[in-house]
């Protein structure tokens, strides 16, 4: 099978997300779906957002209150996480620019590991409302303009009470395998830009194999929630 017209969209993967690897399968099968519900809320990017107490310039708040507000010049980046159906969380994303995209996502169990596929959705006028902050830039988010052609994505989750851990798979230590004929797994290759194409089992094998390898994954995103 050869995949057109999806040379672009890997590229923008380098400059936006460290190289993230697309797959034309999700990763997840009906039995290997969770739903862990410590993932429903609303969570912010690490640093992106200033926590702020007391009045601080506002004599009229009282001054154990307690607030956040944007960190500088650029938005918070925030994952909002709602109950799709019974095994799918529906993920509304801003990134720092104020930019909203929606993503249908579902938490995988493999080997007592959690794994996030995310597949984009078009989302509704009111679920970009809902993330709405003054000015925000109604262009492509940077997360779904890497989801321009239906893929999906993968993530290890990690998390400890109400910090998340976002770990996205490494696109560099993955094409190198398959350069190097390290790993065998059904992939296209497009003038040395490369995209998954085994299917769902296939997929959790290789991601069972590789779980414990931390140069399966790229930078960590770390979220800390901010509501329930």
């Amino acid at each position: 099978m050869k995949i057109r017209h999806w040379k672009f969209v890997v590229l923008f993967a380098f400059a936006l997300f460290g190289g993230c690897i697309p797959s034309i399968h999700p990763l997840y099968t009906e039995d290997k779906l969770v739903f862990p519900t410590e993932l429903l809320g609303t969570f912010v990017a690490d640093g992106s957002l200033e926590i702020v107490q007391g009045r601080q310039g506002h004599p009229g708040v009282p001054l154990d209150t307690v607030w956040f507000q944007p960190r500088g010049d650029k938005f918070p980046e925030i994952w909002h996480f709602e109950r799709w159906d019974e095994n799918t969380f529906h993920l509304v994303y801003q990134d720092g620019q104020g930019r909203c995209a929606s993503f249908e996502t579902h938490v995988v169990e493999l080997d007592g590991k959690l794994f996030l596929d995310f597949f984009p959705t078009d989302p509704e006028s009111e679920e970009k409302e809902l993330l709405f902050f003054p000015g925000q830039d109604p262009g492509l988010n940077d997360f779904l303009v890497f989801h321009l052609l239906p893929v999906h994505t993968f993530a290890r989750l990690d998390w400890k009470g109400d910090t998340l851990r976002i770990h996205l798979f490494d696109y560099d230590y993955i094409t190198d395998l398959l350069r190097e004929k390290r790993v065998r797994i059904r992939h296209e290759n497009q003038d040395g830009q490369y995209i998954l194409t085994a299917p769902p089992r296939e997929l959790q094998k290789f991601v069972e194999k590789y779980a414990d390898d931390e140069r399966l994954f790229s930078s960590e995103i770390v979220l800390h929630r901010v509501a329930p």
